[in-house]
């Protein structure tokens, strides 16, 4: 053979090997998609590896061949999750998003806190969060402030997740939303919370 040539990989092969690149995918994917649905039911706590496999019809090895640890599967369904949900792929607002998918948010708020104790997982978890960031900013105008406030905004909507669990009849989602529009546009004077909330 000579030196720098591919080596010759014939046809079956080839083919071979594509099915199990493309099989293997599709296990992947299974695996995400059985964790959210286990996630949802359970929470993160709660949920096991075992439940997870045997919802997407595979073995408990499977998971582990895709993912070292129930960590790093939930991190792969909060990726997918808000690839989905983010930007330009989003459907609805924040809130509606929270109401509809109100069971992911709770299991995403009980991962937080366990991660806040969990160095390696909140090391993970902060990356996301700065790629969340980025994201934000993106989508806001050019300001002196909009490092800022795109935190502000990730910030919000932490905390109106938590007070739409706990305070489920207290109305505040059309002000929110006007507070947040307010912010994305990249107001030079970013109104309070209090300022949102005055009645009309």
């Amino acid at each position: 053979m000579s030196r720098g040539k591919a080596p010759y990989m014939s046809e079956p092969r080839f083919k071979s090997q594509q099915r199990r690149q493309q099989q293997k995918e599709q296990t992947y994917q299974d695996l995400v998609a059985a964790a959210f649905t286990v996630f949802c039911a359970r929470g993160y706590t709660n949920a096991t590896v075992e439940e997870i496999a045997a919802t997407a019809g595979y073995t408990k090895g499977a998971v582990y061949t895709h993912f070292a640890t129930k960590d790093a599967l939930f991190l792969a369904v909060f990726d997918r999750f808000f690839a989905d949900h983010l930007g330009e792929h989003a459907e609805q607002s924040f809130l509606q998003d929270v109401a509809k998918n109100r069971s992911w948010y709770v299991a995403i708020t009980e991962f937080v806190g366990y991660a806040i104790r969990n160095e390696a997982v909140r090391s993970e978890l902060a990356q996301r969060y700065r790629q969340l960031h980025a994201t934000i900013l993106h989508h806001l105008p050019p300001s002196e402030r909009a490092q800022e406030i795109a935190w502000v905004i990730i910030a919000l909507s932490h905390g109106m997740t938590l007070l739409a669990y706990i305070l489920p009849t207290v109305e505040m989602g059309e002000h929110y939303e006007e507070l947040l529009a307010r912010l994305m546009m990249g107001s030079n004077a970013p109104p309070t919370l209090g300022d949102a909330m005055q009645p009309e």
